[in-house]
């Protein structure tokens, strides 16, 4: 074996041309990455992947790091959002707090979509590096190992997820935390004060402070470790993995902090995060979609076939079509069942993968009917879209395949069988190349917001109020006809010194008064905005069947004129004359907003 080919001695420490390699792998990436998604001009680098739905929500995140108005772990108040009072973004749990605060500190130094990009290029290039990482450590073939970093840093699974769903795209350390499980089976592996250990107590305080649908499988893989040793009492092996637990809880409570501490001063505001037992089977793991792949996989007649037999005839439908593990996915994971299965039915339980326990575990988990199923039956609706494990299934799946062809294949066909896999992966898993309309189209929707808060801030005074219409809830809201959750954050995006109504954890009953106003009729409704103080009434005309002409003819009447029309003509706002000596809302008697929170005029 060659020197390019005998694995690390250590984590650091890498030779010359394990440093090309790694530098090739990286390349390798940022060039699939911009040509899937055309950002091969600096236009395309100003306009981010996503401009609509949960990459809204994410991006405000970011803007709000950026200003300085909020950091990780501490309390979060926005004083540009929940005008005239302080947005409150501590009732809502948000555990992967680091990514949109990265994101907002990358802005300070470019531009809040420049620095979503860059991020988003960044998710995939770590997700190679750390399978890249591990693969080398296990001393897999370099080849190989170089194949299966590319083809997991470009899964289908972190197209499907895009900026939309950025932590969950963030899954670049699954694999260092699953070589930490492998260390978690063996004896005297991870002892307190090793490399190993200090190594495993990192990536578990990681895993603690990300995704908790990640965490929570690496727990359930560590907790069942520590039950292994506990059967064979060995001590010490447990005592020092049941560590590595308190890590990851540590990390979990460290995010939340701002949280806990909230409903502790405030009482539990069960209004902000609601999950019904359904949306467990609707966002559940299923396992055609394992094997099924979307409308857009070049394999069409596949594709087709899931359509026909399957998407189109599900009754409900929840995160479809991210799930998909691939041809080579597809391919590692039979290939890991088969084997397991034979090696059971041989009896000998001990060469049994543990990888094959691994996907075992998660789909009874994960499976709609599940594990997860049966606890929110009694109660423990915690984890609702178990369809994102499959992520780590194909992680799992992956490193098993790298790992045995490193084994069984002839070292003459290294080359050609490394290469065949990484082309047969590429052209099963990238999505079409992103199409430069699609890019202008984002554009052009970014420019007319951008001309709008210009114009708005342009004439109205620094720190101005405007009302936001439709009063909409914060975070998960329903879209309203062709007005998407979140859109109500869009001017944010552009704006200096001036503040909206939109934004602050829903559940609350001081916010109460804002769907009290939404129902007055336009005379009394700008009456009563300008006794709080504020200065314009916002509206999103993509939520009104008549485009606004109602409620805009009203305030027109009532001598409230338009001051600002969007370029796209979907934004409108109306000056108001406010109070000078503006009085704060009262707060409404109920939690929960009037039932007819959604009618806008009450003509």
């Amino acid at each position: 074996m060659c020197e390019f080919e005998k694995g690390f001695k250590g984590l650091i420490r890498p030779s010359l041309a394990k440093s090309v390699s790694t530098l090739a792998l990286v390349m390798t990436i940022i060039v699939i990455w911009c040509w899937v998604y055309n950002r091969t001009n600096v236009e395309a680098w100003k306009t981010p992947l996503a401009y609509g739905g949960d990459a809204w929500a994410i991006l405000a995140w970011a803007k709000a790091f950026s200003d300085g108005e909020i950091a990780p772990v501490f309390l979060k108040f926005v004083e540009h959002l929940n005008a005239p009072f302080t947005a409150n973004w501590n009732d809502h749990p948000s555990i992967e707090e680091i990514i949109p605060a990265s994101i907002g500190w990358l802005a300070r130094l470019s531009d809040l979509f420049v620095a979503s990009n860059i991020f988003m290029l960044l998710t995939h290039i770590l997700a190679g590096l750390s399978f890249w990482l591990v693969g080398n450590f296990l001393k897999y073939r370099v080849f190989f190992t170089f194949s299966g970093a590319v083809l997991f840093a470009s899964s289908h699974y972190i197209f499907a997820r895009n900026l939309n769903h950025l932590s969950l795209t963030f899954y670049w350390y699954i694999p260092l935390f699953l070589l930490v499980t492998f260390w978690c089976f063996s004896r005297n592996e991870i002892l307190l004060g090793n490399k190993k250990w200090w190594i495993a107590a990192v990536v578990s305080f990681v895993t603690g402070i990300l995704n908790p649908y990640y965490s929570v499988i690496f727990l359930q893989f560590i907790a069942v470790a520590i039950l292994f040793h506990l059967v064979r009492k060995q001590w010490k092996d447990a005592r020092n993995i049941f560590f590595l637990c308190v890590i990851t809880i540590f990390g979990f409570f460290l995010m939340n902090v701002d949280t806990f501490y909230t409903r502790y001063m405030y009482g539990a505001n069960s209004g902000a995060v609601l999950r019904e037992l359904v949306a467990l089977e609707t966002f559940g793991l299923r396992m055609p979609e394992l094997f099924l792949p979307s409308a857009n996989n070049r394999f069409h007649w596949w594709a087709d076939f899931g359509i026909k037999n399957y998407f189109s005839l599900m009754p409900a439908r929840g995160e479809m079509g991210s799930p998909y593990l691939g041809i080579l996915g597809i391919i590692a994971l039979m290939w890991l069942g088969v084997l397991g299965f034979y090696r059971l039915l041989q009896g000998k339980l001990s060469r049994v993968p543990i990888q094959f326990w691994q996907v075992i575990w998660i789909l009874l988990f994960g499976l709609v009917g599940g594990i997860n199923l049966l606890l929110g039956t009694f109660g423990f609706i915690l984890f609702r879209g178990t369809n994102r494990l499959s992520i780590i299934i194909l992680a799992i799946s992956l490193l098993f395949l790298v790992g045995e062809l490193s084994r069984l294949c002839p070292k003459k066909i290294v080359w050609l069988i490394g290469l065949g896999i990484l082309f047969l992966g590429l052209w099963d898993q990238l999505p079409p190349q992103r199409t430069t309309a699609s890019i202008f189209q984002i554009k052009k929707t970014i420019e007319s917001d951008r001309a709008f808060v210009r114009k708005i801030e342009s004439i109205l005074p620094e720190g101005s109020m405007i009302f936001q219409l439709p009063v909409r809830e914060f975070p998960e809201s329903p879209p309203v006809l062709k007005m998407g959750d979140y859109a109500h954050f869009r001017p944010y995006f552009f704006s200096e010194h001036i503040r909206y109504s939109y934004g602050s954890h829903k559940g609350r009953p001081r916010e109460g008064w804002q769907y009290e106003v939404a129902v007055l009729r336009p005379s009394k409704m700008a009456a009563v905005l300008e006794s709080y103080g504020f200065a314009a009434i916002y509206l999103n005309r993509n939520a009104f069947h008549d485009h606004g002409e109602g409620l805009i003819s009203g305030l027109k009447a009532a001598g409230k004129p338009v001051l600002v029309n969007s370029p796209l003509a979907d934004l409108v706002v109306i000056g108001l004359q406010p109070s000078k000596t503006p009085v704060l809302p009262g707060i409404a008697s109920s939690e929960k907003p009037p039932k007819k929170h959604d009618v806008h005029v009450n003509e």
